[in-house]
């Protein structure tokens, strides 16, 4: 399969999946009166958007350069990125909190079948959702898919705490332990406490990447060092004279630009010049990452150049 059409079909599947969860966690938060549940539902509509976003940003993406746009539409990954990062980051706050309400104001939970049943179903759908994205994000150099593998697994950790709080509850229940019933609310709301604080971190990460993209676009999913190197090695080949203080190296999502100027005594020597951009791009292909050449003030794309 074409790596545009495996990120596009990722991002479809990840979009099923959080309908189905959020349609299965409605009803039965409903039913079993878990605000918990309730608030993953709540919480997953917003993920919906996001996700319907996130696919049309990847279209656009796709999209060929534009006067208005020289080089691309490659600046609107990492802002979505960003966006959906802080959504998570919202998410994960939001469930702490509710979980400190929790604490305070516990509530005892019904219907104990249905609460394990969805959180099952739940459970198994995003494990599916999730290794798929986590294998596509291997093939495909995404920051999109990534952030969705993120808020994947922190789904499954919250609707693992939900299954375990719901089996609790419901085993105490079952063999009436009155010593515990009164405790069996607190369970679900201290595990949510203590592994969201832990889990968020990963996606403040995502998010201080991504404006630090946006702000700076200096790269950091690729060692900028090593591919310097590269490229000066590739121009000491040609014997093409860079100017290593204007050779700098800048990244917007998925597309990485590399800007070198010419001594102006090798201006008259193009050929030399594109073969070395050509060679230079190739290095950055095989990492699956767009490479757009500017020189002289001319952008010049050898993206589809010579593919490894």
């Amino acid at each position: 399969m074409d790596i545009k059409k495996i990120e596009i079909f990722s991002l479809r599947l990840s979009f099923a999946g959080i309908v189905i969860v959020t349609f299965f966690t409605a009803i039965a938060g409903i039913i079993t009166h878990s605000d918990m549940m309730i608030l993953n539902a709540m919480l997953a509509l917003v993920d919906v958007a996001v996700t319907l976003a996130v696919i049309g940003t990847v279209k656009l993406l796709q999209r060929p350069r534009s006067k208005q746009y020289h080089f691309g539409y490659y600046k609107f990954e990492p802002l979505i990125v960003a966006v959906e990062s802080a959504l998570i980051i919202i998410v994960c706050i939001e469930s702490i909190l509710h979980a400190i309400k929790a604490l305070i104001h516990h509530n005892h939970l019904f219907n104990y079948e249905i609460g394990l049943s969805v959180a099952i179903i739940n459970i198994l759908v995003g494990l599916m959702v999730y290794g798929w994205l986590r294998h596509a994000a291997r093939r495909v150099y995404s920051e999109v898919l990534r952030v969705e593998c993120v808020a994947w697994y922190i789904s499954i950790i919250i609707d693992l705490i939900i299954f375990l709080g719901f089996t609790v509850a419901f085993a105490i229940h079952y063999y009436k332990i009155e010593s515990l019933i009164a405790y069996s609310a607190y369970i679900d709301p201290s595990l949510t406490f203590i592994i969201v604080s832990c889990i968020i971190w990963e996606p403040i990460q995502l998010f201080t990447n991504s404006i630090g993209q946006l702000i700076d676009s200096k790269p950091n999913a690729i060692d900028e060092y090593a591919l310097l190197q590269d490229i000066m090695a590739q121009a000491e080949l040609l014997n093409i004279k860079i100017n290593k203080s204007k050779l700098d190296i800048r990244q917007a999502g998925r597309a990485l630009f590399i800007y070198f100027f010419y001594l102006p005594n090798q201006i008259e020597n193009e050929q030399k010049i594109y073969e070395f951009s050509r060679l230079s791009a190739r290095i950055v292909q095989q990492k699956y990452i767009d490479f757009i050449v500017h020189f002289q003030g001319i952008p010049t794309d050898f993206k589809n150049e010579d593919k490894p």
